[in-house]
């Protein structure tokens, strides 16, 4: 481990408590953005080791803290940039560790244990009912991925996204990404603009 800078060391702690927080929820919000962009083999919400998007934020801050990653300030001072490398890095990392296809099976197993454990099982649904069902939840699949795409590679537009995605109101993501609310709804009208173009060349079924 390389000895954290006294220089680097005088420039994390300017960047004080507020600035932090911005930080952890800027880098916490890429990592989830980065990681959907990956194909995993683990159940949702998780990665591979069982870690998660704001786990991969605090390791990557920590590395920077402990000199395990060195930071520039002077080649590059953006340190949410530099921190959102250090997040990919750890991301191409998990997809290829052998926990990945490890937890996959560790989790299907557990499944069939736990029915076997309380030996009831659901209720089997009639044939329409699994039609209606399997329709109802590929529809949804679809139109969230049609989503996704339609702002794919624009890191404001995913934010916001995100942020709606999570339940909250324009107001709020306005908060959480320092922008002011008229900069929000733009940003939700394009969105809505590039879904709707999206849809538009959608070929009919």
């Amino acid at each position: 481990m390389v000895p954290l800078d006294p220089r680097v060391r005088e420039r994390l702690e300017a960047v004080g408590d507020d600035g932090w927080r911005s930080i952890i929820l800027g880098l916490t919000n890429y990592a989830v953005i980065r990681a959907r962009r990956l194909r995993w083999r683990t159940p949702a919400g998780t990665l591979a080791e069982g870690k998660e998007a704001a786990d991969l934020a605090m390791e990557a801050i920590s590395q920077v803290w402990r000199g395990e990653r060195v930071w520039s300030p002077d080649a590059r001072p953006d340190l949410l940039q530099f921190l959102k490398g250090v997040v990919d890095s750890r991301l191409s990392h998990l997809v290829e560790s052998a926990d990945h296809v490890k937890r996959r099976v560790a989790a299907v197993a557990g499944a069939e244990e736990e029915d076997a454990l309380t030996g009831v099982a659901d209720p089997a649904p009639t044939p329409e009912e699994a039609l209606v069902e399997a329709e109802a939840s590929r529809t949804q699949q679809e139109l969230a991925a049609r989503i996704r795409d339609a702002v794919r590679g624009e890191e404001d537009l995913e934010l916001v996204l995100l942020g709606i995605e999570q339940g909250k109101k324009p107001m709020e993501i306005a908060a959480d990404l320092g922008l002011s609310n008229d900069e929000v709804y733009q940003l939700i009208r394009k969105i809505k603009r590039r879904v709707h173009s999206a849809a538009a060349k959608q070929p009919a079924r």
